[in-house]
Order: C-alpha cells, then structure tokens, then sequence
C-alpha cells in the first residue's frame, strides 16, 4: 500500500520526466461522442421515441447525465418519465452502453501530442475516473490504449481522484517522483486540486465545469484544446 504524503508545490528547478491525463472532456471528447450517440440511438428507436423531438431528447439527457456523473438506469428513467417512452429505462441503458463507446471522438491533435511527448521520452499515463467497462472500451476504440505506458481506471484500482493514492500510484508505475509529474485535466477538484496535492504540476482544460467558487486557483497553466499543450515550456512554470 501507498504511504500518503502531501507533498509542496514543485520547485521551478524540477524537470517533468511524466505526463498524466484525464480522460473525458481532456483527451476523448465525451460530449461530441455521447451527442452523437444519442442521435444514432433516436434513429434507431425511432418507432418508440420519433414523437420526441431530436434536439429535446439530446438537451434533457446531457442535462440528466450531469457530464457523466449520472448512473444511466436514472437518467433513463426520468426521462421515460418525462418524455412518455413506451420503452424501460434498463432497454434504453443497455443499447447506450451497447452503442455509444464505439466510435470516441477525441479532441483535435491529441494523437499527435501524445506521439510528440513520447518522441522527447517522456512517460505518459492517463488516470480516469469511471466504470472499468465504458472507460475501457473508449481507450480500446480510439487507440488511446496503445499510446500510453500506464492507465489507471478508479473502478478497477478502487480508488478514484481526488484521493492522493491514485495519483501517487501513476507516479510510481512511471517511474517518476509526484514533482517529476505534470497533470491535464478538466475538473478543477478531481484532476487539478488532487494532482496539486501531491506536488504535481498542472494544466487545466477549460471545459464544462467551471471553476468552484471555493476552491483555490491552483492550476499552473490554462488551455481550452490539448494541442495547445505544443511548444509550452514547463521548465518555465
């Protein structure tokens, strides 16, 4: 088991020899991917929800879903509820978990980024909150799986961001120090305070979630796309 330590912010001196990321809404771009889904599913079902107005049926899931926070069975059934589908929340999660992972759209250049580090050496890891099943099939389907060196999924390691232990954790299977470590991530209090709290450095992906009120500006840098990650010098941070 992992001694946990709260560790200062890292000294400018310190070279980043690894490079964790998040997942969804950082590298996979989880709306784009569930938005388009959720048109295929209306399609598809469409003899039990054409009475349902497309850019409805969207709008009330992705409010429903909470950026993924939602179990689907709830979200589906407010919205059989609401909506008057002739049809039971467990078929409509089903043919979601069954469809939606296929094809992951991910962020522009992200392939290229990941290449672009690995080419300078350094380790990379992508640490994701969720459920062993849908993160893997997104890793699987986009590739992302074979461009990193460690992945760690909370369902799977039983413990999940912020909790110091999982960062710690990707640290060590990289073979770096937390201070070696920078963190790319869009929840400010999953990714970016948990990583802080090690003594990683981090980037924020300005996303969907905005900024708490009570939580402390703590990111090193800000981005709103991962290519914009080329060419930053972190030394200088």
């Amino acid at each position: 088991m992992e001694t946990i330590v709260t560790v200062h912010a890292p000294s400018e001196e310190t070279m980043i020899r690894a490079i964790l990321f998040d997942l969804d809404e950082t590298l996979h771009d989880r709306r784009s991917t569930v938005e388009q889904a959720l048109q295929e599913q209306h399609a598809r079902l469409h003899e039990y929800l054409g009475h349902i107005p497309l850019e409805t049926y969207l709008q009330r899931f992705l409010e429903l879903d909470n950026v993924g926070r939602t179990p689907k069975p709830q979200v589906y059934g407010q919205m059989v509820e609401e909506l008057a589908i002739p049809l039971s929340p467990t078929l409509l999660s089903e043919d979601y978990y069954r469809h939606t992972w296929r094809q992951p759209v991910l962020f522009p250049l992200v392939r290229d980024l990941l290449a672009h580090y690995r080419q300078q050496g350094h380790g990379l890891a992508i640490v994701t909150n969720g459920s062993t099943r849908s993160q893997q099939a997104k890793l699987a389907n986009s590739g992302l799986d074979r461009l990193v060196d460690v992945i760690l999924i909370s369902e799977q390691e039983g413990v999940a961001k912020p909790t110091p232990t999982i960062f710690l954790r990707a640290a060590r299977q990289l073979g770096a120090r937390p201070e070696e470590c920078l963190f790319v991530g869009d929840n400010p209090e999953a990714d970016i305070w948990g990583a802080r709290q090690v003594g990683m450095k981090t980037v924020w992906r300005k996303g969907h979630i905005p900024w708490p009120d009570h939580l402390p500006r703590v990111a090193d840098h800000t981005i709103c796309e991962p290519g914009e990650l080329f060419g930053v010098d972190f030394s200088r941070w």
